[in-house]
């Protein structure tokens, strides 16, 4: 069998946006014998060919200008680039995510990524599961999801520890390898044949408590409907989602897109998998959309391996010093100290993208001015109606409603500022404005 298969590996190891602009830039033709080269290696010597992988990269056309990222230009331009490198006429995920490199008689110790004998690659792979289980941080006997489940060590881990796991599936074969390794441990995990997104839950029955994704989220074409669905199917309101070892970097070209490094075009090129890469601010406001919470964790000596993002799903109320944001929504908002604070603080022009499920008409947004002078200030939702154009008394806390439009939902505070230690309040340097405490959502 061949060390690298959809479901761990090959992506894994694939440089990052930087690491693209340092590789050789070759066309098609050129690629295609980079390929054979690695190909004739993969199986003796897997770091020779993983080398051969990473030292070339593919220009890739620009998307349309001024395109949507959220739209269905840009999702077409995506596709049809896809289609260019893969040699094919149309996606099937159930017949091109299917991986034809794997038997389910493989026997236990060659489960990848044991089977590449590299104890420093495997040691990585290792340190990022457990980086999962440390961030999913779930009480005992909670339900797990986990999608792409690939050879089943993180499932089987977290069946090991006395929680529920379900693992979700397009390919068969994954499903019965993460099984195997499960009744090898004395333990079970449980299956569901079908694609990202789809619910293993009965109608109306109990959700889940945490979603994992390791090295699988960036397989998924429509993940902008992925997320959709996790969110109105499967995750109970306040669960956690965990992408792990993904693709994801704030220097990715475009918003999102086919990868065009050398690992990435080695699997769509050869095998037809879909191997997208994300901008991490776009990532970002993909998921604040939808309602979650974000936090980051990276540790740079793990490689992708190191990178997490954990998102909880919000209740109905939200602080927007309980997540990231994307940069340039962060830097329109004073500076975070380090030692962090519980709100955010509005400058000239700050914004921070609001969850735009549909159910949702009309947010209140709780706001306060902690400077000892009065605040001009005008807070709207994106365009919904007017802004409120306020000046906030000195000490006043003030509760506005605000009703949300059905696109472009944006919470948008302009507002004067003034330095508390100009002032003479205390040291602080920052310009500072109203300071945004709070945010609830409010349905029909």
């Amino acid at each position: 069998m061949s060390m690298v298969c959809r479901s761990g590996g090959m992506h894994a190891s694939s440089t990052t946006a930087r690491g693209s602009q340092l590789a050789a830039q070759i066309d098609l033709e050129q690629l295609d014998a980079v390929l054979d080269r690695a190909d004739a290696l993969i199986h003796s010597d897997y770091g020779a060919a993983m080398q051969i992988l990473s030292s070339v990269a593919v220009n890739i056309s620009p998307p349309p200008s001024a395109s949507d990222p959220f739209g269905p230009d840009y999702a077409d331009w995506v596709m049809s680039t896809y289609l260019r490198f893969a040699r094919l006429k149309t996606y099937e995920p159930a017949t091109h995510e299917a991986d034809r490199n794997v038997t389910e008689d493989i026997p236990l110790r060659q489960y990848f990524p044991f089977n590449t004998g590299d104890l420093g690659f495997i040691g990585r792979y290792l340190t990022g599961v457990g980086m999962i289980l440390t961030e999913l941080a779930l009480p005992p006997a909670s339900r797990v999801v986990e999608y792409g489940v690939g050879w089943g060590h993180v499932a089987v881990a977290l069946a090991r520890a006395g929680h529920q796991v379900t693992c979700v599936d397009i390919e068969p074969k994954f499903l019965r390898l993460a099984q195997r390794q499960a009744e090898s441990q004395d333990c079970t995990v449980m299956v569901h044949l079908g694609p990202f997104g789809e619910s293993p839950f009965a109608p109306n029955g109990p959700r889940a408590d945490a979603i994992v994704f390791f090295e699988a989220f960036h397989h998924a074409f429509d993940h902008l409907n992925v997320l959709r669905r996790l969110r109105h199917d499967v995750l109970r309101s306040g669960g956690v989602l965990v992408l792990a070892a993904e693709p994801i970097s704030p220097q990715f070209p475009v918003p999102w897109g086919v990868r065009s490094d050398g690992h990435a075009l080695w699997a769509v090129r050869r095998h037809k998998w879909m191997e997208l890469g994300f901008e991490e601010d776009y990532l970002l406001r993909a998921l604040l959309r939808e309602g979650f919470l974000i936090s980051r964790t990276r540790v740079d000596a793990l490689g992708s391996f190191g990178l997490l993002y954990r998102a909880r799903l919000h209740e109905g109320s939200v602080r927007l010093s309980e997540t990231l944001l994307p940069s340039t929504e962060a830097a329109s908002w004073a500076p975070v100290p380090p030692s962090g604070e519980s709100w955010r603080w509005a400058q000239v022009d700050s914004r921070a993208t609001l969850d735009h499920d549909p159910r949702w008409t009309a947010i209140t947004v709780t706001v306060a001015n902690c400077l000892p002078i009065p605040l001009s200030a005008a807070i709207d939702a994106g365009g919904a109606g007017p802004a409120i154009r306020r000046c906030f008394m000195p000490g006043e806390e003030s509760v506005l409603h605000i009703l949300l439009p059905q696109a472009g939902r944006e919470l948008r505070v302009w507002s004067e500022t003034a330095t508390p230690a100009q002032l003479g309040v205390n040291d602080d340097q920052r310009p500072l404005g109203l300071a945004v405490k709070e945010i609830r959502y409010y349905a029909r």
